[in-house]
Order: C-alpha cells, then sequence, then structure tokens
C-alpha cells in the first residue's frame, strides 16, 4: 500500500541580497507517497534544486511546513536535520559525489559508519546493496576504474544502503550516456515498485516514460498541468 512519506504545505523559499529577493519557489503544496516515481521537470533555474533541497532536509523554508515521515522538520536544529537525512533520505547525484581514493564498496559503506554501525556489519550491508545494482564484482575498484554508469549504480547503492524510504535524485542521468541512463532509470523504476518514494530532478522530458506522476517547475510555481514542452529543453 502507497502511503505519504514526504509532504511540503504553503511551502515557499525566498533568498535575500540586501534589498533584493529572489523568488525560488512560491507557495506550494506537495504530497509525495511510497511505491511512486515522480518526476519533477524544469529548465535551469525554475526552482528544482530548491524544492529537492527542501524535501531533502538541506535547507529551511522561508514560510510553510516541511513534514519528513510524519515529523515536522520546520523547525528542527541542524544537528536534527542531519540525523533525520540520514535515517530517511537517500541522495543520488548528477555528478556522482563518490570519494576517489575510496573503493566502490567503502563509499557504499560511508553512510552506515556515520550511523555507528561496525565496520564488518557495515560490509555486508553494502555488499548485498552492490549486488542489487549488479556491482557487486566491482566492489574493490577505485571510482576513476568504474564508466559513469558504473559510478551512478555505486551512488545509487549507497543511497539505498541505509533502507530510506524516500530517494532524491537530482539529475541522475546527466552525466551519462543513453544507454546506461535507460538501464538507471529501469533500475529507479523498479525501487519504486519496491517501495521507496523516488523523486527525480531533470530537465530531460524523455524520462517521464519512467513516472507514475510528473510536477512541471517555471519560474519557481509548481503545477501538474504541463505548459509548453519546449520550456523544459535546454
Amino acid at each position: 500500500m502507497s502511503e505519504v512519506i514526504a509532504e511540503i504545505r504553503k511551502v515557499s523559499k525566498i533568498y535575500k541580497n540586501g534589498d533584493t529577493e529572489t523568488i525560488a519557489l512560491a507557495p506550494s503544496t506537495l504530497s509525495f507517497k511510497t511505491h511512486e516515481l515522480t518526476i519533477i521537470l524544469g529548465p535551469s533555474g525554475s526552482g528544482k534544486t530548491t524544492l529537492l533541497s527542501l524535501l531533502g532536509c538541506v535547507i529551511y523554508p522561508s514560510e510553510g511546513q516541511v513534514v519528513i515521515n510524519g515529523e515536522d522538520v520546520t523547525n528542527v536544529s541542524q544537528k536534527k536535520l542531519a540525523s533525520i537525512r540520514l535515517n530517511n533520505i537517500g541522495f543520488v547525484f548528477q555528478g556522482f559525489n563518490l570519494i576517489e581514493p575510496l573503493t566502490a564498496l567503502e563509499n557504499v559503506m560511508s553512510p552506515l559508519i556515520l550511523k555507528g554501525i561496525s565496520g564488518k556489519k557495515a560490509s555486508e550491508m553494502s555488499k548485498k546493496a552492490l549486488t542489487q545494482v549488479e556491482m557487486e564484482d566491482r566492489k574493490n575498484h577505485l571510482p576513476k576504474m568504474l564508466s559513469g554508469g558504473q559510478k551512478q549504480r555505486v551512488a545509487i547503492a549507497r543511497a539505498l544502503v541505509t533502507d530510506p524510504p524516500i530517494l532524491l535524485c537530482d539529475e541522475p542521468t546527466a552525466s551519462i550516456d543513453s544507454k546506461n541512463a535507460h538501464k538507471i532509470m529501469l533500475e529507479l523504476k523498479e525501487l519504486s515498485l519496491l517501495g521507496k518514494a523516488v523523486l527525480i530532478v531533470t530537465h530531460d522530458t524523455r524520462l517521464c516514460k519512467y513516472a507514475d506522476r510528473i510536477i512541471y517547475l517555471s519560474e519557481g510555481k509548481t503545477s501538474e498541468t504541463p505548459f509548453k514542452e519546449n520550456e523544459y529543453e535546454l
């Protein structure tokens, strides 16, 4: 059964620079469910990353409430936010964000070590996560020895290893070729079918075919009614 796992309620984000205000996100109310893959579509500067950062407990809203897994996180401390991120949210980035001196296995282990899990247990859990994305045979490879698609699958394993209910992906296919992009999207779709709430920020309309739901962003405003398709292309 699907359930609401993340919400924003009348949330806005405004950045101030002297007397100048920039509205990164206009007041918006959205909810996201488990067993659902959501595409957040929009051009550069439309507010996509701001929305993802709010849902990822990376930044605070200017107004409104952010609720993660039933908990209002709008005004909690930075330390508490870090704990919420660690236990509820997995991040997959365009640039992979792997730590270069560490092997694939060690990269996947890193969030478990932060949670205080022993090295032996963390290793076992990380091997299972790598197996899930068909990268167990590359566990001892450094990032420089992996292709772009392989790096992204390691990054997905790292995001999954703590078993978070929410997976936030920022342009996860932008740095890889179309063949590997298709594989990554199929893997993300499978994760949503298994019960994750998968949110993917992109400007690429070709990813829409994988979505259960599409949210459009333009100049900080959200809508589930599409604008002209060419607004979302670079």
